[in-house]
Order: structure tokens, then sequence, then C-alpha cells
């Protein structure tokens, strides 16, 4: 997200990536928002003037995104707020948000009801820092990624077993 409008205070959607289970990137790119870029929040977006303007029409990464998870189960972390950047509604029964996952809150030591940040999950649970300085969209979904796998597997000790273990992989990888 960049920041538009007087002071910056309201949010345009500057880049957008979708991966898929294995984290392979479907999709990357910048957006041109539809008004003028008054904050590129640099240290943390990583966005910078040259992205935006080399950026794809709003309208145009948006329909993309629709065309690439229409029917599908969307997977990430506080999506509430990418569907709301992309203008976007999906399906709530084909969502799973790594920011409401009880199973990954409760594995960090968090009370149920509590928001977690994918930084902290992503530290605790997968052993990987992220977001240090300007945030990555594609490092973000694919640790948000890693982090639905382990909630699907709720008996596992995620501090025990390596992620290169069959439990971790779909039963039809070796078939692709």
């Amino acid at each position: 997200m960049v920041g538009v409008g007087p002071m910056a205070k309201e949010s345009a959607l500057a880049r957008c990536t979708v991966v898929d289970y294995h984290g392979k990137c479907l999709c990357d790119l910048y957006v041109k928002p539809d008004v003028p870029v008054t904050d590129y929040r640099t240290p943390w977006s990583g966005i910078r003037k040259e992205h935006i303007q080399r950026g794809l029409p709003f309208f145009q990464v948006q329909n993309h995104v629709q065309q690439l998870i229409d029917g599908k189960i969307l997977i990430g972390h506080a999506l509430h707020n990418d569907l709301q950047a992309l203008h976007l509604r999906h399906p709530f029964e084909q969502i799973a948000d790594t920011s409401k996952c009880v199973h990954l809150r409760r594995l960090v030591g968090m009370e149920t009801s509590t928001p977690i940040s994918l930084k902290r999950l992503s530290k605790q649970l997968l052993h990987r820092t992220i977001q240090q300085g300007e945030h990555c969209s594609l490092e973000d979904a694919r640790a948000a990624m890693d982090l639905f796998k382990i909630s699907k597997n709720k008996n596992t000790d995620v501090h025990l077993k390596s992620f290169m273990t069959d439990d971790f992989w779909p039963s039809d990888f070796d078939n692709e």
C-alpha cells in the first residue's frame, strides 16, 4: 500500500502478489493507483516511484486477481485488508486466514482471541525472519502459505519436524 490523498492518510494498492500452494509466484504486479501518490511508504512498503510508473492500471490488476482466485480457496494473512484494497469479495467459506487461526496462536502461546502479526508467526513457527525494514509481498505470501500448511497439520510439533517431511506436502505433489 501507498499513501494517497491529503496528508497521505488514505491507502491505495501498489503491489499485488499471489502464490500457489507450493509458493510458486502466479502474479506479482505493481499497480498504478487512480489518484496521485502522496507517500510511497518505502520504509515499510518497499514501493518506489519507479515501481508505480511502470505499474498496471488498478482495474487490470483487479480483474487478473479475480480470475486467479475465482472458485479457489484464498489463503493469506489478514485477507480482509487485501480484499478491501482490491475492492473484491470472496466467499467466506473459501477463505483461510492465518491471522484468525486459533491453532497457530496456540502454538505460539497466545490467547486465541489475540491478533498476531505475520512477522511474529513466521519467526516463531517457521523460524524465518521477514519484514525487516522494507516488506516484500512475495515473501509475505509464501510465509502465509507455509503457516497455512502448519495449521492444517494440527498434531505436528513444528519445532521438531522439518518442512521436507511428507506431512507438509500435498498428496498429489509427486504427480505434477
